[in-house]
C-alpha cells in the first residue's frame, strides 16, 4: 500500500473488536515508533500500556487494553517533534490493519503519566489506542463522529495554503487534485530543509480528518503539503 493509499483509507478508529492486540503487531509498532525521525532530532521514549495493569480509561475508546504512548523532555518544539513522528506511528499501524486515534484530552492523564513516568521536565502530548476495528462503531462513536462531521471532508483549497490564506496551493505530482509531492521528494526535502513538522490538529480543521498534513515554516507563513 502506497503512503497515499495508505492516507486515504486510514480514519479514526474507537471502536475495537475486543480481540488482542497480537505480539508481532504490537513489536512492529514499536519498533519502528522507536526508529522514527522528526526534524527536530528530538528523543522520543516509546511504550506500549496496557490498561488492565495500569488502570488507564478512556471513555471514548471501546475493545481493546493496549496504548501506545510517548514522552520527551519539554524543549522547544518538543510538541511539534512528537506531532511529526507520532502521525508516522499511526499511518504505520494502518498498513498492519490496526486501528489508532490521537487522544490528548479524553483520558485519565494523570494514570497515563504514572505508567509511563514522566517526570517534571518532560511532556507526553497525547496516545493513542491500537486494536483491531469493530465491524460496527458504538453508538457514542458514531454521534461523535457525526457531531464533529468527521466524514465531511473539507476541499483541499479550504485546507491547505502557500504563503497565506489567499494562496490555495496548485495541484502536485502524486495526487489528482492535491498538493502532494512524491514520497521520495517529499523525504529528501524534509531532511535537508530539516523543518518539517505535522500540522496535526492545529493547522487541520476538525471536519477533514484524514492525517496527511504536514507544516513547513517558511518565514511568517506556513506552507501546508501533503506526504
Amino acid at each position: 500500500m502506497s503512503i497515499f493509499e495508505t492516507i486515504r483509507k486510514r480514519r479514526s478508529v474507537r471502536t475495537f473488536d475486543g480481540a488482542e492486540l497480537r505480539p508481532e503487531d504490537g513489536d512492529r509498532i514499536l519498533e519502528y515508533a522507536e526508529k522514527a525521525e522528526n526534524p527536530y532530532g528530538i528523543r522520543i521514549a516509546w511504550r506500549l500500556l496496557d490498561a488492565k495493569e495500569y488502570g488507564l480509561s478512556s471513555p471514548v475508546i471501546m475493545g481493546t487494553d493496549t496504548f501506545i504512548a510517548g514522552k520527551m523532555s519539554r524543549v522547544p518544539h518538543a510538541e511539534e517533534a512528537f506531532g511529526y513522528s507520532f502521525e508516522e506511528v499511526v499511518l504505520y499501524a494502518e498498513t498492519l490493519g490496526v486501528g489508532t486515534t490521537w487522544i490528548a484530552g479524553t483520558m485519565n492523564r494523570s494514570a497515563f503519566e504514572k505508567a509511563m513516568q514522566v517526570s517534571d521536565g518532560e511532556v507526553m502530548p497525547c496516545i493513542s489506542p491500537l486494536g483491531y476495528p469493530a465491524e460496527r462503531m458504538s453508538l457514542r462513536e458514531s454521534l461523535m463522529r457525526r457531531g464533529i462531521r468527521a466524514d465531511s471532508r473539507l476541499d483541499f483549497g479550504e485546507v491547505f495554503f502557500d504563503g497565506g490564506l489567499d494562496w490555495p496551493p496548485l495541484p502536485r505530482t502524486g495526487s489528482p487534485g492535491a498538493s502532494c509531492a512524491p514520497q521520495t521528494e517529499f523525504t529528501s526535502t524534509r531532511r535537508e530543509a530539516g523543518a518539517w513538522m505535522p500540522a496535526a490538529g492545529i493547522s487541520r480543521r476538525s471536519t477533514w480528518e484524514s492525517p496527511c498534513a504536514t507544516l513547513r515554516l517558511r518565514g511568517p507563513k506556513p506552507v501546508c503539503s501533503l506526504f
